[in-house]
């Protein structure tokens, strides 16, 4: 009974969370997008997110190593929840000041950093191994349900109403995963017992890591499809806008598509693991078919295809995330889990960082779909780092004592 309360506390708290977080992000883009008619004014806005996240990273693992995972949860719900309150006071009184912008950025990308660690190191704790792949299944279509129901609604919302409400019900969804985390008593814990500073456990999680280098190969397969998620929001405002003269309702359609490939994902997986099928065989294939939808989207101009790539890619980018975390959670051993997961997290804020970069000159210079192509590639380079990884594997027990 205590499981099931779990379970439900977190996957409604997941579903809260990513409808706020998806309102947030489609709607600042788009917000920005709109003010400035720049692509570079929202890269800056996602570097900004990017480098709030780097720097709290170094320690996000090793809080969420060493203290209560649900308490680092709510304290990530209350601060995204203050900046939107923050971000709706200084427009009212400052006549929409572009820069409050970037408080949001600022608290949501450290909120991100403590977030993740926390809550898949939390998620660990209240299942059992042979749960793995099928809860994190069902943890994706909660987190999917939440971004497809802000992509459903954002745009309608952006274009009647603006930036304001979205604000507002920000506040409100994130005071909602607040609460309904409360619940959350672990079925055991893996806090860590030792004494040592932050500092030291940092070594210690980093000497672990050293140690079994090819998990470091496991963790880039995982954030680079992630990254490239990431950095195809700072494409397709512009892709939509210029390359197919349309506006923000199919902006929002687009995204909304995105979030019903990714809640898809989650019932194909959790059925294609009662059918015991090779894990590695399924990322393999659904590797390939984001490498080719993003290639589809840079050489066509046509409104359907770009329907069904985004549909298509959020299948297959969502599915990859699915099945490596459950990898990942079968082959890292928990009491250091949070300290790697924050490692792989810092990559990928590195390779965000580079790719943002990238693609927002590109697309500044060359138009959007050369953006597409860049992402296309490095999901193909994704693709053969996870290839390194299956050929030099080397399984480790998740209670065996890590080597330092």
């Amino acid at each position: 009974m205590n499981h099931n309360r779990n379970v439900f506390s977190i996957y409604t708290s997941e579903l809260a969370s990513s409808f706020g977080s998806g309102m947030a992000f489609i709607g600042v883009n788009w917000y920005l997008f709109e003010k400035t008619s720049s692509s570079a004014v929202v890269g800056y806005y996602m570097m900004t997110f990017v480098f709030s996240a780097l720097i709290a990273l170094p320690f996000s693992g090793t809080m969420a190593d060493r203290h209560n995972k649900k308490i680092i949860l709510l304290w990530c719900h209350f601060i995204r929840a203050f900046s939107f309150l923050l971000f709706f006071a200084v427009n009212v009184f400052y006549d929409n000041s572009l820069y409050a912008v970037f408080v949001i950025a600022i608290a949501s990308g450290a909120g991100w950093a403590f977030y993740m660690p926390a809550s898949r190191a939390l998620i660990k704790e209240c299942l059992s191994p042979e749960k793995y792949t099928q809860s994190n299944s069902i943890l994706e279509i909660a987190l999917q349900c939440g971004n497809f129901f802000s992509a459903a609604v954002c745009g309608y919302l952006l274009a009647h109403y603006g930036f304001q409400l979205i604000s507002i019900l920000n506040i409100l969804v994130f005071v909602l995963s607040f609460i309904a985390i409360l619940p959350v008593e672990p079925q055991t814990s893996s806090i860590s017992e030792k004494t040592e500073n932050t500092w030291a456990q940092i070594r210690e999680g980093l000497a672990f890591q050293f140690s079994n280098r090819r998990l470091f190969l496991l963790g880039l397969a995982l954030f680079i499809p992630f990254s490239v998620t990431i950095a195809s929001n700072a494409v397709l405002p512009e892709y939509i806008s210029d390359h197919l003269s349309l506006g923000s309702i199919e902006f929002g359609f687009a995204e909304m598509l995105y979030g019903i490939g990714a809640l898809l994902s989650g019932f194909i997986i959790a059925a294609f693991a009662k059918l015991a099928l090779k894990e590695s065989v399924l990322t393999n294939g659904f590797f390939m078919c984001s490498v080719s939808v993003l290639s589809v989207l840079a050489l066509t101009r046509s409104v359907g295809l770009l329907w069904l790539c985004y549909a298509l890619f959020g299948i297959s980018s969502s599915a990859i995330r699915i099945v490596i975390s459950s990898q990942s959670m079968k082959v890292i051993p928990s009491v250091v889990y949070g300290r790697v997961f924050s490692t792989w997290m810092m990559a990928s804020m590195v390779i965000q960082i580079a790719l943002i970069w990238l693609v927002t000159n590109l697309v500044e210079m060359y138009g959007s779909p050369t953006g597409y192509l860049l992402l296309s590639f490095t999901t193909f380079v994704a693709f053969v780092v996870y290839g390194v990884y299956l050929i030099t594997q080397e399984k480790l027990s998740d209670s065996a004592k890590p080597s330092y």
